[in-house]
């Protein structure tokens, strides 16, 4: 890790050198006559890019103060008001004091035109004009986003700023759709929106804003219109095969009510399922899961257009309705269903100690996956108050078909599932005083019946095996917590919960040619009491916080007997807040992971048609220690961020897989008894630069990864290890109003015990319009995995015209002009090398047709 300590040092160097030291311009305006203090508008604009770098006014005795970091460029201070001439001096950029005296002037009204600045900033709110972004190939407010400067938007249509995802996606101030914003990012059209807003630090439970840290941001989709009434609408065809892209969005935003319904449908690669699925984390209830079903395809990281090959249907109905008490009514709901078939090959390598284990198979596999999810949710999120009750209803139902054919034996296996899942959840919060109370409570029931059958042709044809499983699931979690304010910047938070989960489970596997029949059954409670102490303090420019949580743990598992422990999991987080641009931070704790359901069972388990799994080995207990330091460095005006951190953690298991794998691929997983452990270290670092003049963002970024663990292998106990680095670069320009181009390339280096991979992987598009009205676009990803042969060019070109009068869209798109039929990719794990050839969509023609109105 000497090399990875160097680059982490080197970027904190380079992010705060110009960054620690300040400005401070100071002064007083006066009337020229009578010396009377006047209140004005001062700024300070960068002679180099007339740009708005600060700006104040001065108080009612006349003074002002501005400070802004050190930097070569020549300022001009100006300061200006109503009534009187305006006044600007060249200055250098060192602290200095300069006293304005404005003579009045009688000023006559004309009509004007006021052009914004591309970015403002108040308090902890920055402003990007979307105009300003905004470039010809431009359609949804979701592309303008990926261009502001510090956000970005990964392949699943996460919002990130500042490398951290978002914690709420706002429309005029109002949550309709909390994560599952992607259906408004992918059809609501930038031209409906006047500005972007960025909450930085932003705290939803507005009761809690001064009380409880947020280290995340919140966007603000501010609308140009106070009634906006919208409908994007898309119709597909195209051939090779039959092609179809359907998609009508209509949309109602008003003050106090919120509409968006969707219907969509195609077959050409767009994965729409991902525009209703929620991209905020939630950890308070267990997810819906399948724990038996048809292994997938190592997928290609290319775009899912170029080889996903899906069947897809998506109906979505979102309300908010706001009353004048600021009560809430919120309603989420969507039906998903999508098939998706993958066809390709694999060609495994175990690397173990004394031997080498090899396979290839032709593989074919058909998903089925449906998706039913309703939300009511009733809120009142006032600075006095909080009020939310969710009722929330899912159930999903698989239906999976996978062939994998191998020279000398066959695989045919069938997985289906059908899942459910009802919860709801209360949660309250009051103030009284310099006293604020929190409850929540939690109910979830679910229920899950999964089931995998395999027909084998080989060796041993005879054997058919088959699992069947069960599972019902009670949970609720609730707790009170007390939260103190003994000064301004001291509080104290005392939160006691109760935590009870209770599953039952009955697995069955029988007939399999590994194993004899089994047949068990799971009853398995879990108790948890636990009250958390934490302490922040924020003496002026520092933030320092202190938890301490302690639990007792209660255990029954009726087959092993019973668990019981006392944990103490203390953490601290320090927060350095340098100026308002530079933060650093450092954290530090520890967890302790007890077995949870799922970890134990006496029975084998059928997991795929190649594993084989018992958890028999006890209970499990993890020791989990982790610290992380870094700096974030913004300055949106300048167009400037910076990021880089530094994390290391080390997990100490006293339980350890042991890991039979036969030479035709079988894994036979039981559990032993032993300590082992697993250390990883982890830089990510990122430059992103706005050049005004130009519109062009630029980004260099570098994650860098390197872990050991402990593996048991076919009866050997060793400690491999696996590292990765991944520079990248991106570059999007919107220079000339008929040109924009977007670059984007990483070099991946991964290496195991045994193996070394580079992948250079390169993305282009651009956008020109050679006539009014019209756009060529042509969009080219190459991929060259070096030490092997395969180099693959895959390229696109579409052409757009828009009517004049419909304000219409009609598109032709030929994607795949090389016809690349397959592509290969491999993957490197501890002691496993995959390499992957998948089947890629054809060449294929689409004609669309788009408008909103």
């Amino acid at each position: 890790m000497r090399f990875s300590s160097r680059y982490a040092i080197f970027l904190l160097v380079l992010a705060s050198f110009n960054s620690l030291a300040q400005v401070k311009i100071t002064g007083k305006i006066s009337e020229q006559n009578t010396l009377i203090p006047l209140k004005a508008n001062v700024s300070i604009v960068s002679k180099k890019t007339e740009l708005v770098l600060k700006f104040t006014t001065s108080d009612i005795s006349g003074n002002y103060i501005i400070e802004l970091p050190v930097s070569r460029d020549t300022l001009i201070l100006k300061v200006s008001k109503m009534g009187f001439e305006s006044e600007e001096k060249i200055l250098k950029n060192t602290s200095q004091t300069i006293d304005f005296l404005l003579f009045p002037k009688n000023v006559e009204l004309q009509e004007v035109t006021v052009k914004p600045p591309p970015v403002r900033k108040y308090g902890d709110t920055l402003s990007f004009q979307v105009s300003e972004f905004s470039s010809l190939s431009d359609r949804s407010i979701g592309d303008v986003i990926s261009k502001l400067p510090g956000m970005e938007t990964d392949a699943s249509g996460k919002i990130l700023y500042q490398g951290k995802a978002i914690n709420r996606y706002y429309i005029n101030n109002l949550n309709m759709l909390d994560g599952k914003y992607g259906v408004v990012n992918n059809n609501l059209s930038y031209k409906d929106v006047l500005s972007v807003e960025v909450f930085e630090n932003h705290q939803p439970i507005r009761i809690l804003d001064s009380l409880r840290l947020s280290e995340t941001a919140a966007i603000n989709i501010k609308l140009k219109k106070k009634v906006t009434q919208s409908t994007a609408m898309h119709l597909g065809i195209g051939a090779k095969p039959f092609l179809r892209d359907i998609n009508i969005t209509p949309m109602l935003f008003t003050p106090n009510l919120q509409f968006l319904g969707s219907l969509q449908s195609n077959n050409i690669g767009k994965e729409i399922t991902q525009q209703v699925k929620s991209h905020f984390q939630r950890f308070d209830k267990p997810e819906l899961r399948n724990w038996i079903g048809i292994p997938a395809l190592l997928t290609p990281p290319l775009s899912l257009q170029r080889w996903l090959d899906n069947d897809s249907h998506v109906g979505t109905l979102n309300m908010l309705k706001k009353s004048k008490n600021d009560l809430e009514l919120k309603l989420n709901t969507h039906l998903a269903l999508d098939k998706v078939n993958q066809e390709g090959s694999s060609l495994i390598n175990y690397t173990l100690t004394n031997e080498e284990i090899n396979y290839s198979e032709k593989i074919s596999n058909r998903y089925t996956n449906n998706q039913f999810l309703a939300n009511l949710e009733i809120l009142k999120n006032t600075s006095r108050r909080y009020f939310s009750n969710i009722i929330n209803i899912e159930r999903n139902w698989t239906n999976d078909f996978g062939a994998n054919l191998r020279p000398l034996s066959e695989y045919h296996h069938h997985s289906n599932s059908q899942n459910l899942a009802l919860s709801n959840s209360l949660h309250q919060i009051i103030k009284k005083q310099r006293n604020t109370y929190n409850f929540y409570s939690l109910t979830n029931y679910q229920e899950s019946r999964q089931k995998l059958s395999v027909d084998y042709t080989g060796i041993d044809s005879s054997k058919a095996p088959l699992q069947n499983l069960a599972i019902h699931t009670f949970y609720t979690n609730n707790y009170v917590e007390f939260i103190k304010k003994i000064s301004s910047r001291l509080n104290l938070n005392i939160k006691p919960s109760l935590f009870f989960n209770y599953n039952r489970a009955e697995s069955e596997l029988s007939n399999h040619f590994l194993k004899a029949d089994t047949l068990s059954q799971t009853d398995w409670l879990h108790f948890k009491a636990s009250t958390v102490f934490s302490l922040n303090f924020s003496p002026k420019k520092w933030l320092i916080s202190i938890s301490s949580p302690v639990s007792y743990n209660y255990i029954n598992y009726k087959e092993k007997g019973r668990f019981s422990r006392w944990n103490l999991e203390p953490s601290v987080y320090v927060r350095l807040k340098r100026s308002d641009k530079l933060t650093w931070y450092a954290s530090a704790g520890y967890t302790n992971t007890l077995s949870k359901f799922g970890d134990m069972y006496t029975g084998f388990m059928m997991t795929n048609y190649l594993t084989v799994i018992k958890k028999d080995g006890g209970f499990r207990n993890n020791d989990l220690y982790m610290t992380r330091v870094g700096l974030d460095y913004a300055d949106m005006i300048s167009g400037i961020n910076i990021h880089t951190s530094y994390t290391y953690s080390r997990d100490i298991q006293n339980l350890i897989s042991q890991n039979l794998i036969s030479p035709d691929g079988y894994q036979l997983i039981t559990y032993l008894e032993k300590e082992n452990r697993r250390n990883n270290h982890s830089i990510d670092s990122r430059f992103t630069k706005y050049f005004f003049l130009i519109k062009t963002k630029l980004t260099l970024g570098a994650t860098l990864f390197k872990g050991n663990a402990d593996q048991y292998l076919n009866g050997t106990f060793l400690n491999y290890t696996q590292q990765a680095f991944a520079p990248n670069l991106s570059v999007n320009n919107n220079t000339f109003k008929y040109l924009d181009i977007s670059y984007k390339g990483t070099l991946t280096i991964s290496k195991n015990r045994n193996s070394t991979i580079n992948i250079i992987s390169q993305k282009l598009s651009m956008g020109i319009s050679p006539y009014p009205r019209s756009l060529i676009r042509l969009s080219a990803e190459h991929y060259n995995i070096q030490n092997t042969d395969p180099k693959y060019l895959l390229a696109d070109v579409s052409l757009r015209y828009t009517l004049p009068r419909l304000k219409q869209d009609v598109e032709l798109t030929l994607s795949n002009l090389t016809n690349q039929s397959t592509f290969r990719n491999i993957n490197l794990l501890y002691f496993q090398r995959e390499e992957t050839t998948f089947q890629l969509r054809p060449r294929q023609i689409i004609l669309r047709s788009s408008i909103n109105f």
